[in-house]
């Protein structure tokens, strides 16, 4: 036959298993929301990372193109000239000559 004291022992065994499986379930959700903040941030990081280096490679494509430009500008220069050392006959007006060498330096 149950008796008080068999059925409050019952109940506090059921309580305190309830309360071990809460505690269980807790620590098992803190443990995910844990990971899946330090997910996060991994791919924060690596996010910020990509973009510098996207950024890197943009300015250094960057500054190639505007040598590249310098260059050919300066190779057009020297053709150019060269072209009209064949042909010393032509005469450039005076302002055309001092317009040259801010156009291609």
């Amino acid at each position: 036959m149950l008796t008080i004291k068999t059925i409050n022992k019952t109940n506090s065994k059921l309580f305190i298993s309830f309360m071990i499986i809460n505690t269980i379930q807790d620590i098992n959700n803190n443990f995910e929301n844990q990971e899946q903040l330090k997910i996060s941030l991994f791919n924060k990081i690596k996010d910020n990372n990509d973009k510098k280096q996207q950024s890197s490679i943009t300015s250094t494509l960057s500054a190639l193109i505007k040598s590249a430009e310098k260059l050919f500008s300066n190779a057009k220069l020297l053709t150019h000239l060269t072209s009209m050392k064949a042909f010393p006959n032509i005469r450039l007006p005076n302002t055309q000559i001092k317009q040259l060498p801010g156009k291609f330096v």
